[in-house]
């Protein structure tokens, strides 16, 4: 019960107050507040225990009264925290505006600058972004130093590489194609786009043929273990196509993996330094075949020599007509055919200058034509002038090129047609040809209904080596061209698309001895004279020395060189000097004609010698005249042939004296 309160009325009402939570907890001995709502109003109630009696004393408050003072204080307090919240929110927001403004514009300018404008120089307006500014400034200057050096690099190795005077070609792991410099375009005849993502094979490569088979066992090997194929040298095939030889530098390419993708190629042409090789192994073999022909022929001209002879003094012999006289020409036919071919062989292995004589083209012509044509699908047309003057030439190598000429005549006419022979006398000023002097040529032109000659390799058909067809040598014309400029004439051509081909070569005509041997109706008549004749052929000199006996000549025959000096002496000495002195050139194990010469020479210097050989690469032959003889002969020669020397030598000996 209350027993004491501040409101005196309430106390002596003697109120019970056990039900109270706040009362039960104090009589229990505790001390705590609680809010608790008495007699309808809501308070505080404080409480503790007196221990001394068992009272307790409670004290309450009203709400009002008890969280007034709180109530306001937090009402304060949160009134404070929205005026900071506000206020903070405020600067916040200036503070942002003021940051996220120079960002915003460091980060579209960032933008601007991935897409490669290095232009933007960044503005910023605040003070405490001006450190940040600078350095995004000095990143971008930087970058755009990188790029612009990066840029310059790349234009100077692409320069570098299109401009290369080199073959650089980029394959993928497949064998295509994926680069290709300019000079690889030119080099080849293909165009970048028209190779790009191609198979080499088909396009640089003649797919099918042994060269590409071993060019797809090259790239295999490459791609697999590319450190394998670091250097290759291989045949490839141009767009026009021209065999050429490429030697190939490989370097292998890798990804960020480092898987092989790909093999970067860098070729030089080498196709010079191989056809050189091949030039000297072929040189190499002819030089071998030449010590065998050279060999052969000297011994076997030898034979055709003594059986020419003796076939020819047998003909000097018989009455003229008769069957005997065509059997023995028909022998004398085939020892020349002989002696043609022994000479063609000797020609080509030794490759030597020409052995002049005065030659008529007529049947040359028409002889080397038909022998060429024999067998093939093509006929020659002829047209020769009557009055074709001779020409001074090596008439096997003379042959050799008609036949040369005719040869790819036909073969630009496949299916067959006719080719067109001609010759004629020609008057050339000084300025027809470069190098060319003015004055009487012979020109001769053969001419064939092709399809012409292809512009792009119009200029190098004449180079040594160089060729289109798959079996060719390249030395055909090259050939042509070398025998005719040693001869001092000229070749040309000329052709069109669709419209054939003709060659023409000019070679100087000799119109004084053209005109001596018109008037000459026989060789064969009396001679005066002493002849010196030394040959180490008995049957030779034998034949040789009876047949120029048989024609008034007095004949004192000698084996060697040393005799002959000996004999020429003695006859110096007994004042009975020989007119003419026949030296053969080459005398195994003895003097030969050109050292036996020389000491005639030095005793007699106005001796009059005609050299004579089966075979020798000795210079005297192609150029007797600077060795101080008055002629040359190549065994077999015919016995009219000589005759037509001495007699000429005779006569200048008489308008001399």
């Amino acid at each position: 019960r209350v027993i004491a309160h501040t409101n005196r009325t309430i106390a002596r009402q003697n109120i019970s107050l056990l039900g109270n939570a706040s009362v039960q907890s104090a009589v229990r001995g505790k001390t705590d507040s609680l809010v608790e709502t008495i007699d309808g109003q809501k308070g505080l109630t404080s409480f503790a225990p007196i221990a001394t009696n068992g009272w307790a004393v409670l004290v309450f408050q009203p709400a009002e009264n008890a969280f007034g003072a709180a109530y306001r204080s937090i009402g304060l307090a949160l009134g404070l925290l929205v005026i900071g919240v506000g206020a903070i929110s405020i600067l916040s927001y200036f503070f942002f505006q003021r940051l996220w403004h120079p960002i915003r514009d460091l980060q579209r300018q960032a933008i601007r600058i991935a897409a490669g404008d290095y232009r933007i120089e960044p503005g910023v307006h605040y003070e405490e972004f001006v450190p940040i500014a600078d350095s995004f400034s000095s990143m971008v200057r930087a970058v755009a130093d990188r790029e612009q050096a990066m840029r310059e690099s790349e234009e100077k190795y692409r320069m570098l590489v299109q401009n290369a005077k080199s073959i650089i070609m980029r394959l993928d792991k497949d064998g295509c194609i994926r680069f290709f410099n300019e000079f690889a375009q030119v080099f080849f005849g293909y165009a970048e786009h028209e190779v790009l993502g191609r198979h080499v094979l088909g396009t640089i490569i003649a797919d099918g043929d042994s060269a590409g088979a071993e060019f797809v066992d090259f790239a295999q090997n490459a791609l697999a273990r590319a450190e394998r194929a670091p250097y290759h040298e291989h045949e490839h095939t141009t767009r026009s196509g021209e065999r050429v030889w490429v030697a190939w530098t490989n370097q292998p390419l890798y990804d960020e993996q480092g898987n092989l993708n790909g093999v970067l190629c860098v070729g030089t042409d080498i196709t010079v330094r191989k056809r050189l090789e091949d030039e000297r192994l072929r040189s190499q073999k002819l030089e071998s075949l030449g010590v065998l022909a050279g060999g052969i022929a000297h011994d076997f001209n030898n034979l055709l020599a003594a059986m020419l002879a003796h076939i020819s003094l047998v003909q000097y012999r018989l009455p003229p007509g008769g069957k005997n006289q065509e059997d023995l020409e028909a022998a004398v036919n085939a020892i020349v055919r002989s002696r043609d071919l022994t000479r063609q062989l000797m020609t080509f292995s030794k490759g030597g200058m020409p052995v002049r004589k005065p030659i008529a083209l007529n049947k040359l012509l028409v002889e080397s034509t038909t022998f060429v044509l024999h067998g093939s699908n093509c006929r020659a047309d002829f047209s020769i002038a009557d009055d074709l003057r001779m020409v001074d030439a090596d008439e096997a190598q003379i042959a050799q090129v008609v036949q040369n000429l005719v040869l790819n005549a036909a073969q630009a006419m496949p299916a067959g047609g006719v080719i067109q022979v001609s010759a004629r006398n020609v008057e050339l000023p000084s300025d027809a040809f470069e190098k060319l002097p003015a004055g009487a040529y012979v020109e001769i032109s053969v001419r064939d209904a092709g399809s012409g000659i292809p512009e792009e390799i119009r200029d190098r058909i004449f180079d040594p080596y160089f060729t289109t067809k798959a079996q060719g040598t390249g030395l055909g014309l090259a050939s042509v061209f070398s025998i005719v400029r040693n001869h001092g004439g000229y070749v040309t051509f000329q052709t069109g698309d669709g419209e054939g081909t003709v060659f023409v070569l000019y070679l100087p005509s000799i119109i004084a001895v053209a005109e001596e041997n018109k008037m000459m109706d026989s060789p064969f008549g009396r001679l005066n004279g002493r002849v010196l004749l030394m040959d180490d052929e008995p049957g030779i000199s034998k034949a040789i020395g009876t047949f120029l006996g048989e024609l008034g000549l007095d004949v004192t025959l000698a084996a060697d060189g040393a005799q002959a000096v000996e004999y020429f002496t003695a006859a110096l000495r007994e004042q009975r000097r020989y007119d003419i002195v026949i030296l053969d050139l080459t005398v195994p194990g003895g003097m030969g004609g050109r050292e036996a010469f020389q000491k005639m020479h030095e005793i007699d210097p106005q001796v009059r010698a005609v050299v004579t050989s089966g075979y020798s690469d000795d210079s005297t032959m192609s150029d007797y005249r600077s060795k101080g003889f008055q002629g040359a002969l190549q065994k077999p020669y015919n016995l009219a042939d000589l005759v037509a020397m001495i007699r000429s030598i005779l006569q200048g000996a008489k308008g001399e004296q």
